[in-house]
């Protein structure tokens, strides 16, 4: 099995890219035994804005090429794409939204709570809300 990074996937997913002919040779090669990890989804949830990529194609298209991923499961990474997508969340802030996996979160950012999400809020003294 290999480990793919970000540029591998970005090679595969963006329109034009100088090294998609070597990630699609690649790929054919080692199909079956690709495996990849939460922190290079983050990089590509963070390089969808720079590209004009659609955050739940790249992690549909992210979890279709890995048949192993460190750290985060499909559901987890659909989820996530959707909160940036559909809920404005910054990349590391869906994160963290899904990964807390219900538990409250010490924040000072309003999105949390905002969006249905128990908070410990540092800027109200610390009160649970």
């Amino acid at each position: 099995m290999i480990f793919a990074d970000t540029d591998f996937f970005l090679s595969l997913i963006k329109r034009d890219d100088w090294l998609k002919k070597n990630a699609l040779k690649v790929y054919e090669k080692y199909k079956g035994g690709i495996a990849s990890s939460s922190i290079v989804l983050l990089e590509l949830m963070f390089a969808c804005p720079k590209y004009e990529l659609d955050e739940e194609i790249v992690a549909g298209s992210f979890f279709g090429i890995c048949d192993d991923v460190e750290g985060v499961t499909v559901e987890e990474g659909m989820k996530i794409a959707w909160l940036i997508k559909e809920k404005g969340f910054g990349a590391a802030d869906a994160f963290h939204y899904v990964l807390s996996h219900g538990r409250v979160i010490v924040t000072s950012d309003r999105m949390f709570a905002k969006n249905g999400h128990d908070v410990i809020d540092l800027k109200d003294g610390a009160k649970v809300f």
